[in-house]
């Protein structure tokens, strides 16, 4: 019932990343035009989602360490000390271990980051997850489209479990989206899918 703050970090700038996680007070930098809560105070008292954390920069780790142990920060341009309790969730889709032996992530983070640590196979390990996961993002994709009452074909959902999913759910999902868009039927054939 708090604060849940989704952070994409593939897209966060270095430039700008104290501004983006600490905020910014008015007067701050060229263009700061007014005061900008950033992400750990916006998620305060709640949680701060970082996907695809294995994306960040050197800089973001070293801000987001000193965070996570010390629980305050000061805002760009403020010499007043914030204090903030938040929750982490990390995501990354690859090996976290594998970044900080090659030293692409803070070994120190990602003690900090892995309390509790969840694995979710990719979805060529879990077929039985796939005609679940493409029923819902039917049911998403018939809501955008406007589309009423499709269903896959049984051969269509043989298909969709044979795949190897190589883009994973975000894969799954692009293309029951396809299909509904150019399905002219009722039943989603396997010749509605892009893939073979």
């Amino acid at each position: 019932d708090q604060n849940y703050v989704v952070v994409d970090c593939g897209s966060l700038n270095d430039n700008l990343v104290e501004s983006e996680l600490y905020g910014h007070i008015k007067g701050a930098f060229t263009g700061a035009q007014f005061n900008k809560a950033g992400y750990l105070e916006q998620a305060h008292r709640g949680t701060l989602m970082l996907d695809e954390i294995n994306s960040t920069s050197p800089a973001f780790q070293s801000r987001l360490l000193r965070v996570i142990e010390e629980g305050e920060f000061k805002k760009v341009g403020s010499t007043e000390t914030m204090r903030v309790d938040v929750r982490f969730v990390s995501v990354s889709n690859a090996l976290l271990e594998e970044k900080v032996a090659e030293n692409t992530f803070r070994k120190d983070l990602y003690y900090r980051l892995n309390v509790v640590h969840i694995h979710i196979p990719p979805l060529r390990e879990r077929k039985g997850d796939i005609q679940l996961l493409a029923a819902h993002f039917l049911k998403k994709a018939m809501v955008t489209t406007n589309k009423k009452k499709l269903q896959f074909a049984a051969e269509t959902i043989s298909l969709l479990e044979s795949y190897n999913w190589p883009g994973n759910v975000r894969e799954l999902e692009n293309v029951v989206e396809r299909s509904v868009a150019l399905c002219n039927d009722i039943i989603i054939l396997p010749a509605d899918l892009p893939i073979q």
